[in-house]
């Protein structure tokens, strides 16, 4: 008797088991179904409107940016930069929209854009930049302070404009292309102001990144003024599992360029929790002041943050 319990409670946890698994892949499946549309360019997050600003007229793009804004009326708000658009990069590009989901679910007004161009020394991207941040400030109840966050070619634009705005609070930067800087912007350095700026900042990169080495990555952080926080992601190590040719070795997943984003969300939360000293689900209630950072801004205890971190 009490072996027909087991099998019959065992049989039902089994069935519970696969319930569960079958609802967690039905809801993965919706969030990539409406990631990939997204991308697209097919749909939106929810809240987020097509909207037009104007930036400093180049003869070569002209003077309209266009992009989708989510106005959630918070005291903090992030603006989110793509890679180069010469070779694809735009507002519906896979990691900007993992980061922009990552803000609407922290509840945060959220706006993403496509730069006009990204031929030349970079001043029309800062220019398109420097707008989206004038446009949040003409809102109805505008945000008090802003967060920029760049992936690839975006970050480095950040790292140009971000420590000259006195609204942004804080800023990140996502797979830094530092290699290639010095191409990108025909031979002009845009991260220098980076480096000294007291805001606190974020970089972060892939070990296999295909477009910055892990050394020239750490002698970049290791030269950032505090409060910093630097991440090279390594990916886990995995048994083979060809089991028709096993090698017998464990071999290591790559963490490159475009596969970070399956890495940033729990960097960005604990980041943004550390910057802004409040749990991850009460960002949309912050009042954007980090907790350390610039001459006046609060402090927290010594040893509760750290300000330099490398994961290997």
């Amino acid at each position: 008797m009490n072996a027909a319990i087991l099998s019959l409670q065992a049989q039902l946890e089994r069935e519970r088991q696969e319930r569960q698994e079958a609802e967690i892949k039905r809801l993965q499946y919706e969030r990539e179904h409406m990631l990939r549309m997204i991308m697209m360019g097919r749909a939106s997050f929810d809240g987020e409107e097509s909207v037009r600003f104007t930036a400093d007229s180049h003869q070569c793009c002209g003077s309209t940016v266009h992009g989708r804004l989510a106005d959630r009326a918070t005291r903090l708000a992030v603006i989110v930069c793509h890679p180069w658009g010469p070779l694809g990069g735009s507002m519906h590009d896979p990691t900007v929209v993992s980061i922009v989901s990552l803000m609407t679910e922290a509840g945060l007004t959220t706006l993403r854009f496509s730069f006009r161009s990204g031929i030349g020394r970079g001043h029309s991207s800062a220019a398109d930049l420097r707008a989206a941040c004038a446009m949040l400030r003409s809102l109805d109840t505008p945000p008090e302070a802003l967060l920029l966050v760049g992936y690839s070619y975006g970050s480095l634009v950040v790292a140009d404009v971000a420590p000259t705005l006195p609204d942004v609070a804080a800023f990140a930067m996502v797979a830094p292309p530092f290699g290639f800087e010095r191409a990108l912007f025909l031979g002009r350095s845009v991260s220098a102001s980076a480096q000294q700026s007291a805001k606190p900042k974020l970089a972060c990169i892939g070990s296999d990144d295909q477009f910055c080495s892990p050394e020239l990555f750490d002698a970049f952080s290791k030269s950032l003024r505090p409060p910093c926080t630097s991440h090279c992601v390594r990916g886990e190590t995995l048994p083979c599992n060809d089991h028709d040719h096993e090698c017998g070795h464990a071999h290591r997943e790559m963490v490159d360029h475009f596969s970070l984003r399956m890495h940033l969300d729990p960097i960005l939360r604990a980041w943004l929790e550390h910057t802004f000293g409040c749990p991850f689900e009460q960002l949309a209630a912050c009042d954007g002041v980090p907790v350390r950072g610039d001459k006046g801004l609060r402090s927290v205890p010594e040893g509760e943050l750290s300000d330099a971190s490398v994961v290997d």
